[in-house]
């Protein structure tokens, strides 16, 4: 019966882990580099190379993400977002100053995880910190790196449902009506203040 029981644990603990792992993502000291030059504070990207301003941001259907160069995470999310989105269904916030981040974009950035994920403190914050869009609000949030199968399942769910997700550790959570509208009021505020 003991062993029975420590059994149930164990597998609980590692599928519990599986499921959080699908979520990856950089935390604040990986992401950090003393590199210099790479992207503005705020531009459109594909996984390569930069291919306009902020004009289609945030875009109608499609992901917000902050991040940085120096983040495998976050190249490879902004190649997944845009094989799935299209070019112009991607935005990506740099926020490490050593990729030419400006300071606007770094405290807005602290201010949206605040906002997303209150209580987490800033040296604990991880990129890439996605917002997914679709008819133009807020539907989906999520810290880590996805591949184009969940991007497409996350679609399909907000497309069908009225309700907005959350994604922490590997669960998914509702997002209040309240709280998607203020994420989505505040990330359109800052587009449409650097365009």
């Amino acid at each position: 019966m003991k062993w029975r029981r420590l059994l149930t644990i164990l597998a609980v603990v590692v599928i519990t882990a599986a499921v959080a792992l699908s979520f990856v993502g950089c935390g604040n000291n990986q992401s950090q580099s003393n590199s210099s030059g790479g992207t503005t504070g705020t531009t459109q990207t594909t996984s390569t190379q930069t291919v306009g301003t902020t004009e289609n941001c945030p875009p109608e259907k499609g992901l917000v993400i902050f991040g940085t160069e120096g983040c495998p995470h976050c190249r490879a999310l902004k190649g997944y977002a845009t094989e799935v989105f299209g070019k112009s269904g991607m935005c990506f916030v740099e926020v490490n100053p050593g990729y030419g981040a400006t300071k606007d974009a770094q405290q807005f950035f602290v201010k949206i995880y605040k906002e997303a994920y209150p209580g987490i403190p800033e040296n604990q914050m991880g990129v890439p910190l996605a917002f997914f869009f679709y008819g133009g609000n807020v539907r989906g949030v999520f810290v880590g790196e996805v591949g184009t199968k969940t991007l497409v399942s996350l679609e399909n769910f907000v497309s069908t449902s009225t309700k907005s997700i959350i994604v922490w550790n590997g669960q998914a959570y509702e997002l209040s009506a309240t709280a998607a509208q203020k994420l989505t009021e505040d990330i359109k505020g800052f587009f449409k203040s650097h365009k």
